[in-house]
């Protein structure tokens, strides 16, 4: 349970508890009967799930049921649903939430051919799909522009290397966990830019 009676040590904890999720990949589900936490949860876009049978909590509501899964995959798609949300998206190109689960099926054949990039903005094979992201990503990790570079870094050690967590490679880039995932949104925004780019020239 995530509750302190002082509000400055209460946001602390929510704060500390949203940080080890996010870092670490998890999936976390929250259960809450307070209004607040509700508005609180429904402007981060978890997924809300309903109530529960019961007053679980004994207190005259019955709690509803949100989760959000920070996992490599899932994360874009948060983050995607925030920025619409804000009005920060527009455009044709991929978003970063295809772009973003491309790379992690980069290595399974069978789980890439289902992706929408394949078809963005003209039809490619799964093979050309692969080498395209592969090649998008070194060039972004080459860029002489730092942002795109730690980017780029972070797309490849992320998706395209051993496994390592969010929290890793923040350590490892020594920037902050809120600049390390403004560099991931970033880089997969640019990596779906460079495809449309690529593929829109005869």
């Amino acid at each position: 349970a995530a509750y302190c009676p002082d509000r400055g040590a209460h946001a602390h904890l929510l704060r500390g508890l949203l940080r080890q999720v996010i870092m670490g990949g998890l999936l976390l589900t929250v259960s809450t009967p307070n209004p607040d936490y509700q508005r609180l949860l429904r402007g981060l876009r978890f997924k809300r799930h309903g109530t529960t049978t019961d007053d679980v909590y004994r207190c005259g509501r019955k709690p509803e049921i949100f989760s959000q899964d920070f996992g490599s995959a899932a994360l874009p798609d948060w983050t995607e649903r925030l920025a619409r949300t804000s009005g920060m998206r527009g455009g044709p190109r991929p978003s970063g939430q295809e772009v973003a689960r491309a790379l992690a099926d980069i290595a399974d054949p069978a789980r890439l051919a289902e992706s929408p990039l394949l078809s963005s903005p003209r039809p490619r094979s799964v093979a050309e799909l692969r080498a395209d992201l592969r090649e998008a990503v070194r060039r972004l990790a080459d860029s002489e522009v730092r942002e795109e570079a730690e980017a780029g870094w972070i797309l490849q050690h992320y998706y395209l290397g051993r496994p390592r967590t969010h929290q890793r490679l923040a350590q490892q880039l020594h920037i902050s966990r809120a600049t390390y995932f403004r560099r991931l949104r970033h880089g997969l925004d640019l990596v779906g830019g460079g495809l449309t780019a690529e593929r829109s020239v005869p």
